[in-house]
């Protein structure tokens, strides 16, 4: 099932449930779509990530404001994760408490929609206008067409204007074709179905077509890096800690885009595996594949000719030399929270790192082979380390299109049974060798 997007996220605490509902009831009277928890999270889904997708999927979060709500860490984690993706709130204050902490932050420039007295039509009134009014916005017109000549003498500056926007779709339509050149380029050079697209590798890497999965698998040169918490970086948790010297003693291939849709398919055609189930959100057969058990990623990989890959060898791979937290500016390098609209993307679409890999930070997490420990970096060994020998969950790493700034970063770690599924888990293989 797709569920569509919705204008107006309600967020309200527990004790405000009266409220909230007649101000959805009342909103969806006057032709607002709302998004309002419990109703609309469908029965098994993850609570968490059924918030998350639905404030970054509306266009304005109208916030039930009382001292219950101001006391709630969840409705504070709603509002970062609306101010992350850049909505509107629209605060209705239906006691008289004030807006401080993070609260104050969050909010200090919103207009508040008071109602200590108690929430009346009046009330009501106004908040649906004013919703109105804001949801009625439309973009600027588009520049003149050519049929449109009988317009009035423009300006000299708004001419200018125009002529440059010209040149701007000329250059759309030229980029366009280009596109599809080397699309039927590509097309008649890999014409298998079920190879990779031909993504741009640096010219210095080596790329090799895995003949197992028809992907194009990276060669990642042995070395040294820095694992863990990096010297820049402000949001590093307890579980990135010690940062340690890492040696990768071997040569290994990793898959320069994470596992599609399409290719997955192609594996469970040969194997008889059953498909996933399908997201929320549309995927297209070139976006990551989802709900995908740590088992099932694993015994994909036996089945391409390789294995999952240890968090170092991850690590080490995402880095690409980097030192930073990060391989590159975020919203140029990643789908997250803040630009993905509330779904995946297909791969390549952002920039890859130095060695020509993609999506490592954001679109799905990855699975690991590691099992997962919360201080194993104490005890690590330095020398190719392939975590603990036994644990109840494994690694994922590089954050997800849901993710928030803090999580998408090259030494974050995250956790899961390895039988779990998830929207926002997926990954991607290593080989030892490649033929």
């Amino acid at each position: 099932m797709i569920r569509m997007a919705h204008e107006v996220f309600i967020s309200y605490s527990h004790q405000d449930q009266a409220a909230a509902e007649r101000v959805c009831a009342y909103l969806e009277e006057k032709g607002l779509s709302c998004w309002i928890a419990p109703r609309d999270i469908f029965g098994g889904e993850d609570f968490g990530e059924a918030i998350s997708g639905a404030i970054q999927s509306c266009r304005v979060v109208v916030l039930i404001f009382s001292s219950a709500s101001a006391a709630s860490r969840q409705i504070g984690r709603e509002l970062k994760l609306a101010d992350d993706n850049d909505k509107t709130v629209l605060p209705v204050r239906i006691e008289n408490v004030p807006a401080i902490g993070n609260f104050g932050y969050y909010l200090g420039g919103a207009q508040f929609l008071e109602a200590v007295d108690g929430l009346t039509e009046g009330h009501l009134q106004r908040l649906s206008g004013t919703l109105e009014n804001y949801l009625r916005q439309v973009p600027a017109p588009l520049p003149p067409t050519k049929a449109a000549k009988k317009e009035t003498a423009l300006p000299r500056a708004e001419k200018i204007n125009w002529l440059r926007s010209r040149r701007f779709y000329a250059g759309l339509a030229l980029v366009a074709l280009v596109s599809v050149a080397t699309a039927l380029y590509v097309r008649l050079g890999f014409p298998s179905a079920g190879r990779s697209a031909a993504l741009p590798t640096p010219v210095n890497v080596r790329a090799k077509v895995n003949p197992d999965d028809g992907q194009r698998y990276i060669s990642i040169a042995p070395g040294s890096f820095r694992m863990g918490c990096s010297d820049s970086d402000a949001y590093c948790f307890p579980n990135e800690r010690p940062a340690h010297s890492v040696s990768i003693a071997r040569t290994y291939w990793i898959q320069q885009t994470e596992v599609s849709v399409g290719v997955y398919r192609k594996f469970a055609h040969h194997t008889g595996a059953p498909m996933p189930a399908v997201p929320r959100f549309e995927q297209r057969d070139d976006h990551p594949v989802v709900n995908v058990s740590w088992n099932e990623a694993y015994t994909y990989c036996r089945w391409a000719g390789g294995r999952l890959p240890s968090e170092a060898e991850w690590e080490y791979a995402a880095r690409a030399g980097s030192i930073g937290p990060r391989y590159g500016d975020l919203d140029a390098i990643a789908w997250y929270g803040k630009n993905s609209k509330g779904s995946t993307h297909a791969a390549g679409t952002k920039s890859a790192n130095a060695w020509g890999l993609y999506d490592m930070l954001g679109n799905v997490w990855e699975w690991c082979n590691d099992w997962y420990s919360e201080d194993f970096y104490s005890k690590s060994p330095s020398g190719d380390p392939n975590g603990p020998a036994v644990g109840a969950e494994r690694v994922v790493r590089g954050a997800a299109w849901d993710s928030y700034v803090w999580g998408a970063r090259a030494s974050s770690r995250s956790k899961a049974p390895p039988e779990s599924r998830a929207i926002v888990v997926g990954f991607r293989c290593v080989r030892d060798v490649m033929p």
